[in-house]
């Protein structure tokens, strides 16, 4: 083999090993949480409009947690947007053995009404369905 063959040879190999590495590490987004659209009604099953609700997102796994704010529209609803978790390949597959080992891995999302005239709760875990209504008592 000649010394051209042999650097091409390694070079070859160089690049192939990059690119897995990168492909391994470098994160990309995932979605995370759906996009959430929650009616906010009263005791009385009344919708108020400009309710703050606070959507809190955990993931100790991940070490992810976020808080987001919005308002409630006049007919009591409020939409959350999708949130995505940005991670890389081989923290993705070390959760999917974590969990296969009986750790919790899941997202967890509560999401508060706060305000004088409401003040409820729901809870939300990856692989539930969403809750479409939250009654404030």
């Amino acid at each position: 083999m000649n010394f051209t063959a042999y650097l091409s040879k390694y070079y070859a190999l160089t690049i192939l090993a990059i690119c897995v590495i990168a492909a391994l590490v470098v994160p990309y987004p995932a979605e995370e949480v759906p996009e959430w659209k929650l009616l906010v009604i009263d005791e009385n099953y009344l919708p108020g409009g400009g309710r703050t609700v606070i959507q809190k997102v955990e993931n100790p796994f991940f070490g992810h947690s976020a808080e987001y704010t919005a308002s409630t529209d006049k007919n009591g609803f409020v939409t959350f947007s999708k949130r995505y978790m940005w991670a890389g390949a081989s923290r993705r597959l070390l959760a999917v053995g974590a969990s296969a080992l009986g750790w919790d891995t899941a997202t967890s999302v509560s999401i508060k009404a706060e305000s004088p005239a409401c003040a409820g709760s729901v809870q939300w875990r990856s692989g539930a369905s969403l809750p479409d209504k939250l009654v404030c008592p």
